[in-house]
This record gives C-alpha cells, structure tokens and sequence, in this order.
C-alpha cells in the first residue's frame, strides 16, 4: 500500500507543472519544497509557442498569457551598433496556436501554476519540506522527507511510500545525486552578471530583444512583461565578480546601450531589482530514469540562456512523461513505456545543450579579429540570405528514439517526434477552436478529408478501443466532423506526409502519418498500426529501437 501514487520533489515551473498534468488525471501526488513561497526574483524569462500550448492543455494559458509579453524584433547588434540579422517575430507563423516568444515574470508565472495545481484534490503540497534520501524496489519508493522551520533547519523526518518519484529539484538535485546518476559535461561554464530593471512607469520604450556581440564585453538584452528589462554582462577576464554587483557598476554597464530601448533614455530610470553573477552550465545526465525515480528540469539537464529554453526543456520533459506514467499506474500501460522518457527527451535536450552553446560561441567571442569575422558572415548573409541561415524564433529539435511507428530516430525533417500544427479548426456549430481543445488528453486519430473511423477493421477498431483513441475527421468543407477552413492542416501534410491519416500521441507528437492509393489499403495500413500501437504500450512492449 503507498501513501501516493506520485511524489514529486521541487516546486519550481517543473514540477509545477508536473502537478498540474498529474492533477488532471488524477493521480495521487505529494510535493515537497524547502521554500515557503516562491522565490521572488525573475529568473527564466522566455518561453516558447510549444510551452504555451502545454500551458493551454492545462488550461491555464490565458493567466499566464496576462503575465506574458511578446518581443517586437529579434537581432544580433555588433560593437558599432550596426544590425547584423534580425528576425521580425509578428511575422513568424505562429504553428503551435501562440506566439514563438514570450516573455514572462517568473514569480507570477509561478503563482498561477501553483494556483492551477490547487484546483485538484488529489495533489497535495508540502512547503518547508525537504528530500533527504530514498529507498526503492519492486514496487515502490520510500522517500524520507524532514520538515523545516523557518530558518531551514529540519524539525522532523518520515517516510512516505509513493510508486514513483520525481526530481525536478533543480542543478543540485538530491533526487539525482541519491540516484548516483552522473552528468556528462559540454564544456561551458560562463559567468554572466544577470540583471533585473523595473523602468519607471511612464516610459515607452522599444520591444526588441537584443544580443550585442561587443567582444569588449558581450550583453543581451531582453524586454520582458511590463516595465521589466533583463540584461545580461558577460564576466571579462581581470572582472571583480563582487564589484560587478554594484549597483553603481550595473548602471553603468547599462549606460552605453539604453538608446536601443529609446531615444535619450538614460540608466537611471528604473528600479533594479537584482544583480548578481551567475555561471551558466551545460551539463546533461547520462540518465534521466533510475528504476522508479525519474529527473526532470535543472535536475536533468542544464543549459547556457542564449537560446532560451532552460525552463522550457523541462517543462517539455514534464509533458513527455506524465502521460505515460498516468498510463502505467492505471495499468493501461507497460512499464517499460517509461523507458522511452530518457531516450526521448535526453536525445532532445542534448541537441538544446548543444546548439545553445554554439550560439554561445557566436555571442561570447572575445577575439576582436574573430568578432570581425563573424560580423562580416552575418552580414553576408543579411545581404545574401539565401546563402546563409536566418535567425529563426522558433527552431525545431526531434526528440529521440522512443515511441513512433517508423523504427528510425526522428530527423528534422520528419513529421514523428516533432508535435503537429495547432491551427484553428471550425467546428460543425461554426466556432472557431484551437485544434487541441478538440482532442482530449489521450491517443487521437486525424483523418484530412477521409472518416478514420470509417477506415478500421475489426482489429483495428479494437486497438482503438483498448487505447481509447478519440477518431477526428477533418475536412476543408463542412462534410467533416471539422473544418480546416484555414487550409493550415492541408499544409501540414504536404509539408511532412502527404498524410491522409494521422496518429497523435497524448503529448500532441505525431506518431505516425499514413497514405494509400485506396481507402481499403489506408485502412488496412491504419489497422496495422494501432494493432501495433497497442501491442508496443500495453502488449509485448516497445521495439528495440527504444
């Protein structure tokens, strides 16, 4: 007998967010924080269109929208001021339903998922509580847990039983460190100072977000929600970390750069909220599962900022695996589904890791003969850009082996292992939804201008059944159960199938896609693949690809 199905330890956005999809469903959770309220400092302060549509499927997106902002432009600026690519944000297409960047207050972002979790009776919260230690077998873990007084001292201890537990207990996780599970490093451990300013109420300032590639000292600058600006200094060779600090010395850094926000507006109109140096990491574990205790967040893996998505990859691996272990404890699913969170999402957050720290190497140069070089590349491809790379808001990385129909690794240019557009739909009463809203937290069907339903065999209508697979015909007229009035699903399929079918998992990833000469053979080709669905998840176990 356990005293939860799930504990989680850490109540940052994580596991926040953690209890909120396990809350839905549910589960039995307990979480414990050593904090007693959350943090009052911004530190995250980006994230994507893909977390705001995990947001929304919590239904929670339009709080957090109200503490949320969007960036005008983004662009790399050089020591002399000049452009050397941007990127107009109002102009990306907005694939996932939401803006490709958004810009928040993380202590407000905070309250309203721990107020989300609130609405479910299943998950309870221990502030001023502590992971000490665990113990597992076969059927459980036995976490011991000290209760805390104000000051942090431990008051108490007990164990609590619970079949699974999960660390999103940030860099120094105790989850990870009672696991012995090791990272492996990718080598850069920068130190930035990080700066917060609220400017005064009355000035209107500009909403780009900038990374000014000075080698005498490289700064990004972020307008975030409000009255907010962050900015960022990268520590030099010979700094004082304590004198950078310094109010004094953070105005000052800040001086020469005000004029991109507006016009003669000088660095000491604000309140600053906090500077303080900070080493950013890339480390990533060498395994985000041991037996019943999985990671998540900072406690898996850490990223440099200058892609912005440290808070965002962990909320993404929050989303790959509460479904499945929803699954597991219903007994619906097999236990080795579980297997497919590190696979999936390790493979994921070290092309992040990676990619984040070649954007770091771009910004960061400190060579002046380097950074001349770099700026000549971005200009070339400013002036030439089909010869070199736009700056992108929204870059696609696949996740890894794990759960699809096809026995390869997602690549980029798959449609599995990546989610599917969320354009909006019309439904037959004539509103107009976002897709999601209309597929239900577990495995759906998509058919583009045919009635899956309509496809299956009795095999394949049985699998369905067992999967509780919600069936959606999508058509571009009002013969469908839906309409694609946009034309955004048709476009989809041209770009990654042609799909006629689709099968999508809980988290929204495309499982597979699926076409035929004929409607017997799409049918007999769908049948097949939710028999063998089935089978993978709750029958003889995923493939070895896994």
């Amino acid at each position: 007998m356990t005293d939860f199905d799930v504990i989680i330890s850490g109540y940052g956005p994580t596991g926040a967010v953690a209890a909120n999809l396990l809350g839905q469903r549910g589960v039995r959770v307990l979480v414990v924080e050593p904090s007693r309220a959350v943090y009052d400092i911004p530190r995250a302060v980006h994230f994507d269109g893909e977390v705001m549509r995990i947001f929304q499927s919590l239904g929670l997106a339009e709080a957090i929208e109200a503490v949320s902002g969007t960036a005008s432009h983004l662009a790399f600026v050089n020591a002399w001021g000049w452009t050397l690519r941007s990127a107009d944000v109002s102009e990306a297409p907005r694939t996932q339903g939401w803006p490709v960047g958004n810009f928040f207050n993380q202590p407000l972002l905070e309250e309203r998922l721990r107020g989300g979790a609130a609405r479910f009776e299943t998950v309870e919260v221990r502030l001023g509580a502590r992971l000490d230690g665990f113990a597992q077998d076969d059927e459980g873990v036995d976490a011991r847990i000290s209760r805390l007084d104000v000051g942090g001292a431990a008051t108490g201890v007990e164990t609590v039983r619970a079949r699974y537990l999960l660390g999103c207990d940030g860099a120094g996780s105790p989850t990870r460190r009672e696991a012995g599970i090791e990272l492996e490093d990718l080598h850069c451990h920068e130190p930035w100072l990080v700066c917060d300013l609220i400017l005064d109420d009355d000035v209107d300032f500009r909403r780009d977000a900038l990374q000014i590639c000075d080698p005498r000292r490289p700064t990004t600058l972020v307008p975030c929600e409000g009255q907010h600006v962050r900015w960022e200094f990268m520590q030099m060779p010979g700094d004082d970390p304590a004198r950078l600090e310094d109010p004094e010395t953070a105005r000052a850094m800040m001086a020469p750069h005000m004029h991109h926000l507006a016009p003669g507006l000088t660095a000491d109109r604000g309140r600053l909220i906090r500077g303080k140096v900070y080493t950013f990491h890339s480390l990533v574990a060498h395994d985000f599962r041991a037996g019943r205790a999985f990671l998540l967040g900072d406690a898996a893996h850490q990223t440099p900022p200058f892609l912005g998505q440290g808070m965002c990859a962990g909320i993404r691996d929050a989303y790959n695996l509460c479904w499945k272990l929803h699954g597991v404890l219903e007994g619906r699913f097999r236990d080795d589904l579980l297997d497919s969170y590190t696979s999936e999402r390790r493979s994921h957050a070290m092309r992040v890791v990676r990619d984040a720290v070649r954007a770091g190497a771009i910004i960061q140069t400190r060579s002046r003969s380097r950074a001349l070089l770099r700026d000549a590349f971005l200009l070339f491809g400013r002036l030439f850009p089909r010869l070199a790379p736009e700056v992108g808001w929204a870059p696609r990385w696949s996740l890894g082996p794990g759960l699809w129909e096809d026995a390869e690794a997602p690549s980029w240019e798959s449609a599995h292992g990546h989610p599917i557009d969320q354009p909006e739909i019309r439904t037959a009463a004539g509103q107009s939804v976002r897709l999601d809203e209309l597929l239900g937290d577990g495995f759906a069907v998509l058919g583009l201008g045919v009635a899956p339903k309509t496809l299956l065999d009795d095999s394949g209508r049985a699998a369905a059944q067992r999967l509780e697979v919600r069936c959606l015909h999508v058509s571009s007229d009002e013969d469908g159960d839906v309409a694609d009035g946009t034309g955004a699903l048709a476009d989809w399929s041209a770009r990654y199938g042609p799909a006629r079918v689709v099968i999508l998992r809980p988290d929204r990833q495309v499982y597979g896609v699926y076409d035929a000469a004929s409607d017997a053979a799409l049918g007999a080709r769908l049948s097949a693949a939710l028999v063998s669905l089935d089978e993978r998840v709750s029958g003889e176990g995923l493939s070895s690809a896994s």
